[in-house]
């Protein structure tokens, strides 16, 4: 892989440092290092990164906003259509560094109540969880103190 970059070369989800200098000139064009370019995801893919946005942070960059499944397609072409988007922009979406990010702490857990039963399951809240012992007959499993 090349160590330099030309700012045409970089790919939607990435956008060169704002405190990168420039090595030189290429045909005209200004050459970085290639450990300048930072990988820019949406506030939603930071989340799945354990990481949130910061309050404040402004997006680094704009690309237009791509459904993965058929009813994320039908809901962007519904705001698209609600937000007036203009010319077929369609929806736009900020992306950012990881540097505007910082790691999700989630908020404390009050009031769970947790109930063991006979077959090693949890519930939590009435919500079933398996701990041990899947796929065995209930009558098979053992109660062990």
């Amino acid at each position: 892989m090349s160590s330099y970059v030309l700012e045409r070369h970089l790919l939607r989800d990435q956008v060169i440092s704002q405190d990168a200098h420039e090595l030189g000139k290429f045909r005209g064009e200004p050459v970085y290092s290639r450990s300048q370019v930072l990988q820019l995801k949406a506030a939603e893919n930071w989340m799945r990164h354990g990481r949130v946005v910061r309050v404040g942070e402004q997006p680094l960059k704009y690309v237009k906003q791509r459904a993965a499944t058929l009813n994320r397609r039908r809901e962007l072409e519904t705001r698209a259509n609600a937000e007036g988007a203009d010319g077929g922009n369609g929806v736009m979406q900020g992306l950012y560094a990881e540097r505007q990010t910082e790691r999700y702490v989630p908020p404390p857990v009050v009031d769970v109540r947790l109930f063991f039963l006979h077959s090693h399951d949890c519930l939590i809240d009435e919500a079933p969880i398996t701990f041990g012992n899947v796929g065995k007959d209930p009558e098979e499993q053992l109660w062990e103190h």
